[in-house]
């Protein structure tokens, strides 16, 4: 799948990736889409800090990539990712930019929709 500025890649080719791609699809309609991708980019620019770039709030690591390399087939873990701290499946809000945080693509995996505080606070990731 593919709109003007954005590539959206299968990390994996197995069933669960496929149907990750499935529900994302019929998720977002091409409006939908649209404005998502239109409010990941305004708030990726907005918290680029000059001197480190983007920074996964969870880990800390700076310089995230805003878009994966070109023919890149998987994701690398240093991609820059909105999460939504408090998870849109458990109330936080979608386009709300107080609820969406800068993350490295590997926490955002590994946190999926966990709650704060359930092994994840801003600035550090705990131990479970």
């Amino acid at each position: 799948m593919r709109s003007k500025r954005h590539k959206i890649y299968v990390e994996d080719p197995d069933i669960a990736s496929l149907a990750s791609l499935v529900l994302l699809s019929n998720f977002y309609k091409s409006a939908e889409l649209k404005q998502w991708l239109e409010f990941r980019d305004e708030l990726l620019n907005e918290r680029t800090y000059p001197e480190s770039g983007l920074v996964c709030v969870y880990c800390g690591e700076e310089h995230l990539l805003k878009d994966p390399p070109e023919g890149c087939r998987r994701y690398p873990r240093n991609l820059a990712t909105v999460d939504h701290f408090i998870p849109v499946s458990k109330g936080g809000e979608r386009y709300n930019k107080g609820n969406c945080v800068i993350a490295c693509y590997s926490c955002n995996q590994k946190k999926k929709d966990d709650m704060p505080g359930d092994n994840w606070v801003l600035g550090r990731q705990t131990e479970e």
